[in-house]
């Protein structure tokens, strides 16, 4: 699978560009977490080897579309990650309180940091 997130969103999943030893984060299809769970890897969307969010990972299965949430990262995911990476733009932040999910901060792209 491959999805529009990846090392420029958050390099701690992605395994810090291979620097450090690393393990899958919890993974959740957020669009239908209910699906009948597959096994699958996930890569972000650079040409970089190491863009790889999950390896045989086990989540509900995912669709062209779908959310995938990385749970219990961290404070630090997009803070810490080379956003811009290769000029994707930055990744959308949502929040979730009570079953209400909404964006905290919209997308920006290359052209607007310039």
């Amino acid at each position: 699978m491959t999805c529009d997130g990846g090392l420029h969103h958050h390099l701690t999943a992605a395994g810090t560009f291979g620097a450090a030893l690393r393990s899958n984060f919890g993974l959740r299809n957020l669009t239908s977490p209910d699906r009948a769970p597959i096994v699958c890897s996930i890569a972000g969307p650079s040409c970089n080897p190491t863009d790889l969010l999950a390896v045989d990972a086990r989540v509900a299965e995912l669709l062209e579309g779908d959310l995938v949430g990385v749970m219990m990262s961290g404070s630090y995911g997009l803070t810490a990650s080379p956003v811009l990476f290769l000029g994707r733009p930055t990744a959308i932040e949502l929040v979730k309180e009570r079953n209400q999910i909404s964006v905290a901060r919209r997308r920006f792209d290359v052209t607007e940091f310039n």
